[in-house]
C-alpha cells in the first residue's frame, strides 16, 4: 500500500492517543497495529518527537521515549485525543454494522453490539438528534410524530441485503440526516436488537397504540446492555478522570480521591488503561472486572520473576 503525506499525517494523529492508552507498547506491536514496518514506525515517532505547540522549545514539544524499543508518552501536548468522526460518518458506520451483523457470513459478530453502543453514545443530543426537513414526506412525518409521542410503529421495510419486504414492529429512538438520506434508529422486535433503517427503504408506517411495546422499554433494554464500572480513583490517578470525563456518569469525593461510575467502554480497553496507573485506580464493581484486573497485574509481575 502506498504511503503518501495524507496517510502519514493521519497515522501521526492517531499514534499519540493510541500510545497513551497502551503505554509501554513495543515498536513491533505498534508497527503491526498500524500496518507499517518497524522502520516506518521509527520514522513516524522521530517525526512526532519534533512536533509540538508554537514556541517549539523543549517545553512545548511532545515528550516521548522509545529508544529501548518500548514506547511511552509523558506529554502529548495537543495530540492526546483521537480524530473524531462527523455525525454523518457515525450514522453511516451504524448502518454498515447493522448489515454486517445480519449478513449470512463467517464474520465474528461478537464485538458488533458493544461497538454500536459506543458509536451511538458519540451522537449528539439527549438520545440522538431528530432530523429537520422542509419537504417532509408522509413517512417522515409519521416517524417524527412517533418519536415525539414515544410511540412504537409498524413498518414495511425493503431489506438492503435481499430486497425482500419485511414487516417489523419497532420502537423509534432517533432520526438523523446523513447527506441526502435519513436514517431511523430503533429497537426492532423482529431482531430483538437495535437496528438502523434507511427511511427511503420504508414503504409503509403505522402507529401502534398497544401498551405491550413501548419506546421506553426499548431504551431500558438497550441501557441494560451497557456495562457500568465503579472505580475508586486515588489522587495520583486523577489524570484518568480528566482524560475520560465524557465517559463518566457519576463522581463522588471519597477521602483523598473519587469514586466514579464509568460506562460506554469495552472492558478490555479499561483493563489495558488501568494497568498503566499502577494501582492508583481500583475497580469496585463489577467483581469480574476487578478479578480480571488483578489477574493482569499478577501475570505482569510473574514475567519479572
Amino acid at each position: 500500500m502506498s504511503d503518501n503525506s495524507i496517510s502519514k499525517t493521519a497515522r501521526a494523529l492517531d499514534l499519540i492517543p493510541f500510545i497513551l492508552e497502551h503505554q509501554g507498547i513495543t515498536i513491533l506491536e505498534l508497527a503491526e497495529k498500524f500496518g507499517v514496518s518497524e522502520k516506518q514506525t521509527y520514522e513516524d515517532l522521530n517525526l512526532l518527537f519534533c512536533c509540538g505547540l508554537p514556541g517549539y522549545t523543549p517545553l512545548e514539544l511532545i515528550d516521548m521515549h522509545f529508544e529501548d524499543g518500548f514506547v511511552t508518552v509523558s506529554e502529548p501536548q495537543a495530540l492526546d485525543q483521537p480524530r473524531k468522526f462527523s455525525q454523518t460518518e457515525l450514522v453511516s458506520i451504524l448502518v454498515a454494522l447493522d448489515i454486517l451483523e445480519s449478513a449470512p457470513s463467517q464474520l465474528d459478530r461478537d464485538e458488533i453490539p458493544s461497538l454500536k453502543l459506543k458509536i451511538s453514545s458519540l451522537l449528539k443530543g439527549p438520545t440522538r438528534p431528530i432530523a429537520i426537513s422542509e419537504n417532509k414526506t408522509p413517512i417522515l412525518q409519521e416517524i417524527e410524530s412517533a418519536l415525539r409521542q414515544g410511540s412504537a410503529i409498524e413498518i414495511e421495510y425493503i431489506s438492503a441485503k435481499s430486497d425482500e419486504i419485511t414487516s417489523r414492529q419497532i420502537a423509534p429512538l432517533s432520526l438523523v440526516a446523513g447527506g441526502s438520506q435519513y436514517f431511523l434508529t430503533a429497537w426492532c422486535s423482529l431482531a430483538q436488537a437495535e437496528r438502523t433503517f434507511r427511511v427511503d427503504r420504508i414503504r409503509k408506517v403505522s402507529i401502534l397504540h398497544s401498551t405491550k411495546f413501548q419506546t421506553q422499554k426499548a431504551k431500558d433494554h438497550i441501557q441494560d446492555e451497557v456495562t457500568q464500572y465503579n472505580l475508586h480513583v486515588r489522587s495520583k490517578g486523577l489524570r484518568f478522570i480528566e482524560e475520560n470525563s465524557h465517559l463518566i456518569k457519576e463522581t463522588r469525593r471519597v477521602g483523598d480521591g473519587f469514586e466514579i461510575v464509568l460506562s460506554g467502554v469495552q472492558e478490555d480497553w479499561l483493563l489495558r488503561t488501568l494497568r498503566t496507573y499502577l494501582g492508583e485506580i481500583e475497580v469496585i464493581a463489577p467483581d469480574a472486572t476487578a478479578a480480571a484486573l488483578k489477574d493482569r497485574f499478577r501475570r505482569t509481575l510473574n514475567r519479572y520473576k
